[in-house]
């Protein structure tokens, strides 16, 4: 004899409605909007019940998602005002809300109607009771198609990365393209008003991608041609030796990026401005011999070898790319 009441797992009423309420908003989301919803597993849900993700007309998943928390029944369109419904929640999920860096939605449903109201969740629309906080959920903002282009303002545009990368490889690519060296020329506008952004920016872009700095290493030179008329050499020119002091506070990448040979000039001046020159002589063959203080040379000389292996650490690059820019500047200063 078989039992007509056999004991067996019940589905709550509650949870019935609850994935009525997600049955109903995904036939909203996917039918009449036509985007994707994500139902949010049990054990992963904080407070949120999935997401809806935006895809184009042509059917181009944006990577664009909204999240929502979802309410079902009728007991959610009991307290109203003018304007809309009233949503009642504690201040826990109202923080969780607020930190997440995906918008937000509060969204009703009314089972017998099949009806979906919605709001963001901002927190200048939220307003405390004491123990929790509220908000209002319009009458007006309905989750169907004409709510689309309102939902798609709430993330930020789609952007061609692919188009822009194209831009930025090609220039890369340049950049590395079997030149012996990089010279990057300053104004003289620049010089005198210690205006160092356009080469932080430069150098920065040098160093922005770890293939960049593996294939510029050593390839970087810096140049003042518009002091090319003046008399004196650069060193000798205190808004220079000034301009030059301040880049190497700025950025620890020139020892690491600098040409250490014969034809760089800035190596040489780098030095100059670190320095205090004793004396400065003209030989015969119209060469110049320079005399400077002894400790800057050596404190110079620690402060550019602490730059290079910050700088190869902080990018992991080996002792051996180290010790060979270190022969190289030990080499280009005559430094034993």
């Amino acid at each position: 004899m078989t039992d007509s009441n056999p004991k067996l797992p019940k589905n709550s009423n509650s949870k019935y409605i609850d994935e009525k309420g997600l049955f109903i908003l995904n036939e909203l989301i996917t039918e009449k909007i036509g985007w994707l919803f994500r139902k949010n597993h049990l054990e992963d849900d904080y407070g949120i019940d999935g997401y809806i993700d935006i895809i184009t007309e042509k059917r181009g998943v944006t990577g664009k998602s909204i999240a929502f928390q979802l309410k079902t029944g009728k007991s959610y369109f009991n307290e109203e005002n003018e304007i809309g419904y009233v949503y009642r929640d504690d201040f826990e999920h109202l923080n969780y809300y607020l930190n997440l860096d995906i918008p937000v939605l509060i969204i009703i449903v009314n089972p017998e109607t099949k009806i979906a109201h919605w709001e963001i969740i901002k927190a200048s629309k939220t307003e405390s009771t004491g123990k929790n906080w509220k908000i209002t959920i319009p009458k007006n903002q309905l989750i169907s198609e004409h709510s689309k282009e309102k939902l798609k303002n709430f993330t930020s545009p789609v952007t061609d990365y692919v188009s822009q990368l194209k831009e930025m490889w090609s220039f890369n690519k340049l950049l590395t393209s079997g030149n012996d060296r990089i010279i990057l020329k300053i104004p003289r506008n620049d010089i005198e008003k210690m205006e160092f952004q356009p080469i932080l920016n430069a150098l920065q872009r040098f160093i922005s991608s770890k293939d960049l700095i593996l294939k510029l290493r050593n390839k970087i030179d810096i140049s003042f041609d518009d002091y090319d008329a003046d008399e004196r050499e650069l060193y000798e020119i205190p808004e220079v030796n000034k301009w030059i002091s301040g880049l190497f506070n700025k950025c620890d990448c020139l020892p690491y990026l600098l040409t250490f040979d014969k034809e760089n000039g800035f190596a040489e001046v780098l030095l100059y401005s670190q320095v205090k020159i004793v004396s400065h002589t003209v030989q015969a063959n119209n060469e110049y011999k320079i005399k400077f203080n002894a400790d800057d040379y050596k404190l110079y000389i620690f402060r550019i070898f602490s730059q290079l292996s910050d700088f190869c650490n902080k990018h992991g690059l080996n002792e051996k790319t180290i010790d060979e820019i270190s022969y190289l500047i030990k080499s280009f200063y005559n430094f034993k």
